[in-house]
Formats: C-alpha cells, structure tokens, sequence
C-alpha cells in the first residue's frame, strides 16, 4: 500500500461517517454525549497511525529517490506536522473528559491533610507517598459511587476530590518491621483481621517480608474521616526495588506521579534511579520517532505488563490511558529533566510527534547494558538461548546508585540484542516474568491480611472500576 493509497482510505473513512458521528470525530463537539470523548480518541489515535504509516512510507521514497526536489519532502513534512496537530487533540480531549486540569498540582492544603494523616501513627515512619486515583486525577475519576465515601473528610480532601471521593492510597517506608507492627498493633488493634491479630506482631512482620512483594496492605481504613489504604513496606526492601526491579511492584508505582510526604535521602536517590531505568525501557519498547503521549502511556503500562489482574479482567482494562490523561501534567514534571538529559533523545516539534530517539545499535547496547539489574539478566538469559551464544567475559563497573554492573566486556553481546527486531518483544516478555508471580502472591497475601471481608469489599469494587471500564471501550 502507497502513501497515496492511505490519503484514500482516510478520506473514504471520514466520508462515511454521518450527523453528530462525523462533528465527534472531525470536531470535537457534543463531547458531553455518552462516550463521545471515547469515540474521539478512538477516531484520533485511528488517524495518528495512519499517518505514521504514511510518513514512514513518504521517508522511504525519499531514501529510495535521493532526490531533494522529491514531492515525497512535502508530503512527509505535511505528514510530520499532523501527526503533532493530532497528539495535540488527543491530549486536548483526554484534559476535557476530566474537570480537573492536569496541569493542577495539588493544594498545599490537601498535602498537609494528608501528612496529618500519617501522624497519627505513633509507630515510626520513615518514608511516606501518597499515589493513586485520590491524590492524581484521572480521566475516569467521576466513576465513584458513593458520595459518602469518607465519613467525615476535612475541607482540603472534599474540595480536591469534590463530588467523586476516592479512597487515598499510601505506602509507609519503616526500618524494623517487627518494632513498627507491635506499636501500631496496640494502637490500632482493629485495622488488622482477628486471626493475624492474635497471632500477634512477629508473625505479621513475616508475612509482611516473607510473601508476595514485601509489603503489608490495610484497605478500607478511616483515620482523620477519611477512608485510606496502607501500605507497610522495609526501606531496604523498597530501595531494592526501585533499583533492581525485583518485582517491579512498588517500582512500578513509584514510575508515575506520587506524592512525597515524608522524604528519605536513600530512597530519593533510588527512586530517581527507577525513573531513569524506566525511561530507558520505554525507550527500547518504542520506535525511533514517538509523540510523548506515547511515551507517557509506555511508562505508565511498564508495571501492568503481566499484572494477573488486568489478565482476568480484575482491572480498568483502560487503566494506562486514564492514569495519562487525567496526569499529563504530573509526568512531564516527572520525565521532563530527565529527557532533557538524554543525549540519544531530542526534542522537535517539527518531527513525529516531538520526540526522536537515535537508533544506533551501540547507542541502544548501551542502554541494555544498563537496564535495572533483574530484567537484564532475565533478558540475558532470553538472548542467550535465542542467539544460541554466551555473552562471553564479563567484567564488573560500578554504575548508579553504588551497583555492581555486570556486562560483557566488548559490548558485542548487548548491540546483538539492541539489533533484534523482536528486542521490544523480548522485554515485555520479560517484564511480564518479573511481575506475574510477585503480583499473584502479593493479592493472594492481601486477601488474607486485609481478612475477609475488607477483602471482599477490595475485590468488588475493582471489579466494578474494571465492568466500568470495559463498558466505555
């Protein structure tokens, strides 16, 4: 198929849609119709690719001619700057499906509403984030059903939800588990089921270190009048994470917005280290020529690659694309700097979309070779067999954040990996082995800490969030 035949088949396309249909997709208007907005994107990102298509086919010609009075040039710039007209509207429309504006941070006010929430633990805690759906829009927040969510929320937290309360989810960084859970168990007896309660605070450090993904979930708890979910979780076993992707479960989270409540130097510094590993997956998963939408939604899909939830229809299937329109703003705070930094990266509005990336095998063999310690040696192993070689001699470099860096000396192993046209393949096969088990084990651990019907209460409302998005698609 030519580029002209692609002009065609677009034409055609549009042609035969008809009434409110054809003002949606071609215009934008009576968005507040069910599933209009839905509709829009769909027609957008239809088009989005059909133009990438065709541009790709117009470059083709031109290194086919050689010629630089070739009509191709035209075509590829008209091609070029659509593409950055369309990733415009599309995030355009995603910002008009939510009230919010994405570009809004927080109030100070509804920080600090939740930093009184932490104090009222008396158990230590080190590290705190708050994430989620009720801390960072999303464009599928009008989704709440009940209104009466929290039982008594001070004013900060009921103008930042409004009329669509969510339930705010947290993660506590703590040194001793054992320490932390024997306070917290005697001031908050009841936030722990009847059977662990008894059992008594050692054996609840050790289910919380010992399974799953290392961290100790309380769903549906009221502190302050406002309903919350925690997480317990070792400072050591979240650094580990975020720099080696053991599980990618606490990483994964800590790839899109979160607010920080309470700081620790070693795991800012790790996190900015998670940060940049994920910008370097996304970027071997991505093409030479992206918009940022798609980057944004590569980053934030990193950790629900293999999610067994997502698998069995436990979640939002369209999860990724909520998260990206309701934070657009939040992830360029988040990605910004450290694109920006990128030698291998530019920036043009002028091309694709805005973003390019050099595709040169030893560019690429660069960024294999510092992908996070977990996935790289599970990605060795892949190549190892499917290449039929061994990476060979392998020396030892100190890389970022202090750790050991295995590679092969010459670097000829990682630009053969960097080469494979099915390397995007490879990682997602990849990502998916790193995150299946732990996520099974940590929902399976979930059910029985949080107790049955806590647990119960969890699964259904997912379930509802997961019917809920499968109707709007």
């Amino acid at each position: 198929m030519s580029s002209v035949d692609l002009e065609r088949l677009l034409t055609d396309w549009e042609e035969s849609l008809s009434g409110d249909v054809r003002r949606i997709a071609l215009r934008g208007t009576h968005l507040n119709a069910p599933g209009a907005a839905n509709f829009r994107l769909a027609y957008l990102a239809v088009k989005l690719l059909l133009r990438r298509i065709q541009l790709d086919l117009d470059v083709d010609n031109i290194k086919a001619d050689d010629d630089t009075t070739s009509p191709f040039y035209t075509q590829a710039q008209r091609a070029a700057e659509e593409i950055v007209h369309l990733d415009r509207q599309i995030n355009k429309t995603c910002q008009r499906q939510n009230p919010r504006s994405p570009q809004m941070p927080p109030k100070p006010e509804f920080k600090h509403a939740l930093q009184q929430i932490t104090q009222q633990f008396r158990a230590p805690i080190s590290y705190s984030i708050a994430y989620g759906s009720g801390v960072f829009p999303q464009t599928t927040n009008k989704t709440s059903s009940n209104p009466q969510l929290h039982p008594s929320p001070p004013p900060a937290i009921s103008q930042a939800q409004k009329a669509h309360p969510k339930m705010i989810d947290f993660i506590f960084g703590i040194s001793h588990a054992h320490t932390w859970h024997t306070i917290n168990l005697q001031q908050h007896p009841h936030h722990y089921p009847p059977l662990l309660r008894s059992l008594g605070p050692r054996a609840i450090s050790k289910c919380q270190e010992n399974f799953g993904a290392g961290v100790y979930f309380h769903p549906f708890i009221t502190v302050n009048g406002i309903l919350i979910k925690y997480g317990v979780v070792n400072l050591e076993t979240l650094r580990r994470d975020l720099v080696g992707w053991n599980t990618l479960y606490l990483a994964g989270r800590m790839q899109k917005p979160v607010m920080v409540l309470q700081d620790n130097a070693a795991i800012r510094d790790a996190g900015r280290a998670n940060l940049v590993s994920a910008l370097r997956t996304a970027l071997l998963l991505l093409p030479g020529r992206f918009t940022e939408w798609e980057l944004y939604a590569t980053l934030a899909g990193l950790s629900y690659m293999g999610d067994p939830r997502m698998v069995v229809g436990g979640d939002d299937p369209g999860k990724v694309e909520s998260i990206v329109g309701g934070q657009l703003g939040a992830f360029r705070e988040l990605y910004g700097g450290l694109i920006g930094g990128l030698e291998n990266v530019s920036l043009n509005l002028g091309c694709v979309g805005g973003i390019e990336q050099d595709m040169d095998p030893v560019v690429r063999g660069d960024m294999v070779r510092l992908l996070p310690e977990s996935l790289r040696t599970r990605l060795y192993w892949r190549y190892e067999a499917k290449l039929s070689v061994s990476p060979g001699r392998f020396d030892r470099i100190w890389g970022e954040m202090g750790e050991c860096v295995r590679h092969s000396e010459d670097g000829l192993f990682e630009r053969r990996i960097a080469g494979d046209g099915g390397l995007g393949s490879e990682i997602r096969k990849t990502i998916e082995e790193t995150v299946r088990w732990p996520s099974f084990t940590q929902s399976v651990k979930s059910a029985v800490t949080a107790g049955v019907s806590r647990s119960w209460r969890y699964a259904m409302e997912k379930r509802r969030k997961a019917a809920l998005g499968r109707s709007r698609d």
